[in-house]
């Protein structure tokens, strides 16, 4: 999951409801409240404990909210709401920017035109996007709401890998309108090393040629001119 962090006024917040019942219905119970929160909230997430103290442990870092010997009447029921920064429905900001640069993109395809297939990758992670725009997680916060907004973030973080894929593989051959694999220019000294090579091999090629012909100058017979005569 990908971590997003805003500032703390762009956090919204997020109800924690605590209920403990007494089901004696004759007695009156005392009873300690713990609850450990989940790993996303720190100290200062704690808007407001509804009653209860907080607490960080020294050796894991997590964050709890106690209170110690709550008398509690029989067949009573005390509830507590704790209310904290909303660490998990984070997601609003992502959609839109992943939804803004679906559409830009898809725009510029189908202006060039061609590119059926990416086009029609491009209109399906679009729908992703605006069906993780239509869901509705639990209102309060709860393990189901935890899991909810955590299962989100991970579609959110497989959409904009696609995408970035997309992104990736269509990258402008030049400033104009050519699009297709970018391929990473030679340096200057990669430029010089292929000409030497061309060179080099052009002149192997003549040296080869010279020593060829030169040795089937020097295997043909010598073709004599002169007469002789009889005493």
């Amino acid at each position: 999951m990908r971590a997003v962090e805003l500032a703390p006024d762009e956090y919204g917040s997020v109800q924690y409801r605590i209920t403990v019942e007494n089901i004696s219905p004759a007695e009156t119970r005392t009873v300690d409240i713990r609850r450990e929160l989940p790993r996303e909230i720190r100290f200062g997430d704690v808007l407001d404990p509804g009653g209860l103290e907080v607490a960080t442990d020294a050796g894991s870092g997590s964050v709890s909210v106690f209170k110690d010997d709550i008398e509690i009447g029989p067949g009573e029921t005390v509830t507590f709401n704790v209310i904290l920064r909303d660490k998990w429905n984070v997601n609003a900001p992502r959609m839109q920017l992943l939804e803004s640069r679906v559409t830009q993109l898809l725009a510029r395809i189908r202006q060039i035109g061609g590119y059926e297939s990416i086009a029609q990758s491009l209109e399906d992670l679009a729908a992703d996007v605006e069906k993780a725009q239509a869901e509705e997680g639990p209102a309060e916060l709860s393990e189901q709401y935890v899991a909810f907004y955590r299962r989100q973030a991970d579609r959110l973080d497989a959409i904009e890998t696609r995408l970035n894929r997309v992104e990736t593989a269509l990258q402008p051959v030049d400033k104009t309108t050519k699009w297709g694999f970018r391929v990473k220019a030679p340096s200057m000294k990669t430029t010089w090393m292929i000409i030497y090579i061309i060179l080099g091999f052009l002149g192997l090629m003549s040296l080869l040629f010279f020593i060829r012909w030169f040795g089937r100058a020097r295997a043909e017979p010598h073709s004599g001119s002169g007469t002789g005569s009889a005493g």
